[in-house]
């Protein structure tokens, strides 16, 4: 008998949004704009990082911030909102660092949610 591989998430916690008490197609619903989302946020940010623009930085990390913790580990998001707290107290230097240090970690999070979609509805079809 083959044992069955239950793929380990390093970011993503898709028990957090299921704490929403969400009906099966709300939840999916979500996961589908999250990861959307996620891909555009990641982008904007990367970019405001680049061009040093303090007001890009703080919307699109308070963007992060608010919808990150229904599909996310807690610990990644304390980052986000450190880095959001650090945006809005003027530390433009350390916060384009930091933004810098996180990009692997959006990249790791949309994979895993890349990843759990493909599982879900192969297990669904």
């Amino acid at each position: 008998m083959a044992d069955i591989i239950v793929p380990m998430y390093t970011l993503l916690d898709t028990t957090r949004a299921h704490d929403f008490s969400m009906q099966e197609e709300e939840f999916l619903s979500l996961v589908e704009t999250f990861e959307k989302s996620l891909l555009e946020e990641r982008k904007a940010l990367l970019d405001a990082a680049q061009a040093r623009d303090q007001e890009e930085l703080h919307r699109t990390l308070h963007t992060l911030k608010g919808y990150l913790p229904f599909l996310c580990q807690a610990s990644f998001c304390e980052q986000i909102t450190e880095l959001d707290q650090m945006v809005r107290g003027n530390q433009l230097d350390l916060v384009v660092q930091g933004v810098m240090s996180i990009m692997p970690h959006l990249d790791v999070l949309h994979a895993e949610i890349v990843q759990w979609q493909s599982s879900y509805h192969s297990k669904k079809g």
